[in-house]
């Protein structure tokens, strides 16, 4: 089950059944390929350049040393030249290095102690955690469930509450052509489960809500072949055995759900749900079972079906089950709910949408980042994305006639004491009246220039230079004063102003300097594929390759957010890549995405305005 406080759920289930009945579930870390590998090269004193060139060939995924093999024979040159150190590897591969919490997992049951070792932790050790984890509670027969947290739960929940329309979501029209229209064009930011799938949804081109559940269960990893499903959906022709028709139709005859196969059992050998689902989905080796697979072609048989079909429909069965992660259509269907209520919402309702959506992102890079992206966008919608306003302005975005006001809490040096002390003041009627009433020891002087730079104040005056100029005539010494000193004026444009937001709030929010040239985000492009992206510099990491030749990370703030570059040594030598890469620069970078990162080709400046670092 989802909810939007998981803790709050649980303390309700201690409630109902007891404190002692109810407890949370032990996980235990083990050591990855990739992580006893650096520990391993590093207690041997290796050079860090040689642990990241040995790291970097092991997939992030891998679970075995064998597969990290055989998905990079370059490692196997590595395994030969340090042969004691792979060997400790092997060795320790596996083995528990840890214990956390299971992010989910809750058992209920009278009187737990009695049957299960108990942890307990917290400051008043009301946090009880069974020590055995999930596999052995299941091994002894208890039940696990899983208490989920989504975070668009209370983003949906803000969204809705900051609206003066009462908008029950549970009778909203699941098949509105207008929202399908929407996703069908690629516009799926912020639309749940589906926000980073933009090519996978335009290649599925969803056109009503078992559509929805379709690619909600396609795009976990191990579920259905989605080139295939794309291709019949195209219209490639396909067939099946008509009586599996009823449930296989709308994923176009290929098993996508658990729910199907189950139904195949069923439907061939007429074994009960109860036992399919015990003796097939459950089946960690179904492959090697032949005395299933030869169990369920004579029950085929028995109920009127040719053995070839039988035969036929158990292969199906087994590489679904084999894949390793099916997925259950109840769990897609309820995902889609979702994914469709977040669409139906940005649609109708965009404004409150991406109040909600930025409000629910967080302060950190990755966060800014992202907010960044949906500046854009809804400057695309026509939505004005108002700065703070020192009466009104939050935690959160907050949305008004006029459009969305930024949050005040992001502010460089603006931070929890200033809020408390700006919120005490309110109303505020003017930026004198501010300097007359503020609490100096909470609202110091950089609190009071990002506060103007971020465009606080522009209710009272929204030429920013001016009200930094009366700061600097308020702050002028008493000779000064006597002396009749006038502080120099600021110069201000709308350049200026970008500049100042940027320095203030981490972020261009009046204007862009990359609006100008319309580049896409890199999530348009698809993996591997040639790529063109445009921003302004701010960081260059340099560091040796393998080979000791010297190649870098560069990151550059596009339209729609910040994006890695990697730099090969074999671009990175050459003196005019390294000064077009200069903070401050705006440049055009050519070459093939990989990830959330581009593999540079070349790089052209489109505009100097270098920065000294």
């Amino acid at each position: 089950m989802d909810f939007s406080d998981q803790n709050a759920v649980f303390t309700d289930l201690q409630r109902k059944y007891g404190h002692k009945n109810v407890a949370r579930i032990i996980a235990f870390g083990t050591l990855t390929p990739k992580a006893i590998c650096r520990k391993v090269m590093n207690c041997f004193e290796h050079d860090e350049s040689v642990i990241k060139s040995i790291s970097k060939l092991i997939p992030d995924l891998c679970q075995s040393m064998k597969d990290a093999y055989s998905a990079s024979p370059e490692l196997t040159t590595y395994r030969i030249q340090y042969k004691k150190e792979f060997d400790v590897i092997e060795r320790l591969e596996g083995i528990v290095s840890h214990e956390s919490q299971h992010a989910a997992g809750v058992i209920i049951y009278p009187n737990l102690s009695s049957y299960l070792p108990i942890k307990t932790r917290g400051e008043d050790r009301s946090l009880r955690i069974v020590a055995f984890d999930k596999y052995m509670i299941e091994e002894l027969g208890f039940f696990k469930f899983d208490v989920l947290g989504l975070e668009t739960l209370p983003m949906i929940k803000h969204c809705l509450d900051s609206m003066s329309d009462k908008i029950d979501l549970h009778h909203i029209d699941l098949e509105e052509k207008e929202v399908y229209d929407m996703l069908c064009s690629g516009d799926v930011s912020g639309v749940f489960q589906l926000s980073n799938q933009m090519q996978k949804v335009m290649e599925q081109q969803p056109r009503n809500f078992k559509d929805l559940i379709a690619i909600n269960a396609l795009i976990r990893p191990g579920t259905g072949d989605w080139a295939e499903y794309i291709s019949r959906r195209k219209g490639k022709e396909w067939s099946v055995h008509q009586n599996r028709l009823p449930y296989l139709k709308e994923t176009e005859g290929l098993i996508t759900y658990q729910e199907q196969f189950l139904l195949d059992c069923k439907t061939f050998a007429g074994w009960d749900i109860a036992y399919a689902d015990k003796y097939v989905r459950k089946n960690k080796a179904i492959k090697q079972d032949t005395e299933l697979a030869r169990k369920f072609i004579l029950d085929s048989v028995s109920n009127g079906f040719s053995e070839s079909d039988a035969t036929l429909v158990w292969h199906e069965i087994e590489d679904a089950v084999d894949g390793g992660y099916s997925f259950n259509k109840s769990h897609s269907a309820s995902y889609a709910v979702i994914s469709y209520q977040t669409a139906w919402l940005k649609y109708h309702y965009p404004e409150h949408f991406y109040a909600a959506l930025m409000s629910s992102e967080k302060t950190d890079g990755d966060g800014q980042s992202a907010i960044s992206g949906y500046i854009v966008e809804c400057k695309q919608r026509d939505i004005k994305i108002l700065p703070p306003d020192i009466n009104h302005s939050g935690d959160n975005f907050i949305v008004n006639d006029e459009g969305i006001s930024y949050r005040i809490t992001t502010i460089s040096h603006v931070g929890e004491s200033a809020i408390r002390a700006i919120e005490r003041l309110r109303p505020i009627t003017s930026f004198s009246n501010f300097l007359e009433r503020r609490e100096k020891q909470h609202i110091k002087q950089n609190v009071l220039v990002n506060l103007i730079k971020a465009g606080c104040f522009d209710f009272d005056n929204p030429n920013r230079a001016e009200l930094l100029w009366q700061l600097d005539m308020l702050n002028r010494t008493k000779t000064q004063i006597k002396n009749n000193y006038e502080c120099p004026r600021y110069a201000y444009d709308d350049k200026i102003k970008a500049e100042w937001e940027k320095e203030a709030l981490g972020m261009y929010l009046s204007l862009h300097p990359m609006e100008k040239y319309g580049f896409k985000p890199l999530s348009s492009f698809t993996e591997g594929s040639y790529v063109l992206q445009g921003g302004e510099v701010y960081d260059i990491k340099e560091f040796k390759d393998k080979n000791k030749n010297d190649m870098a990370f560069v990151f550059i703030n596009t339209l729609f957010g910040n994006v890695k570059l990697l730099v090969f040594a074999s671009t990175w030598r050459y003196l005019q890549i390294k000064s077009s890469f200069t903070k401050g620069n705006i440049v055009l970078v050519k070459g093939k995405r990989s990830g959330d990162a581009v593999i540079v080709d070349s790089v052209e400046v489109l505009e100097n305005t270098s920065k000294i670092a």
